[in-house]
């Protein structure tokens, strides 16, 4: 009897580092795919945000949010937090949907934002 749940121990022991380290593979796998995301999508909107707004040397992008509605990178510009956005991603791509915080209010260049198209049709005629 004893040596039965010894191994009925065991045996729960085993399958539960198996599940443990399963579940550590698909978070760490999940965690490479949206860094990957942020870093493909870092040169549109440093695109978007030079072309639109006056004096954006540099971004910072500092995470990435999954929702039902797809994702948001989270970032500021030239190393000051207050001029945060959250850029919007529609099927992992930054179409140039994104929100500020109310210091990027000065620095628009246009009434309307140009969008992303726009930015790259202008660019390439160029």
């Amino acid at each position: 009897m004893r040596k039965l749940m010894l191994t009925i121990l065991f045996i729960l022991l085993i399958f539960t580092l198996i599940i443990a380290g399963g579940c550590s593979i698909l978070k760490s796998k999940q965690e490479n795919t949206e860094k990957n995301i942020m870093n493909q999508q870092k040169d549109d909107i440093q695109t978007f945000l030079n072309y639109n707004y006056n004096d954006v040397e540099k971004i910072t992008l500092i995470d990435i949010e999954k929702t039902p509605m797809g994702y948001f990178i989270h970032g500021y510009a030239n190393e000051d937090k207050e001029l945060n956005f959250s850029a919007s991603l529609t099927n992992d791509t930054f179409d140039g949907n994104i929100s500020f915080s109310p210091k990027w209010i000065d620095k628009g260049k246009y009434d309307k934002d140009k969008t992303l198209d726009e930015i790259k049709k202008e660019q390439a005629t160029e």
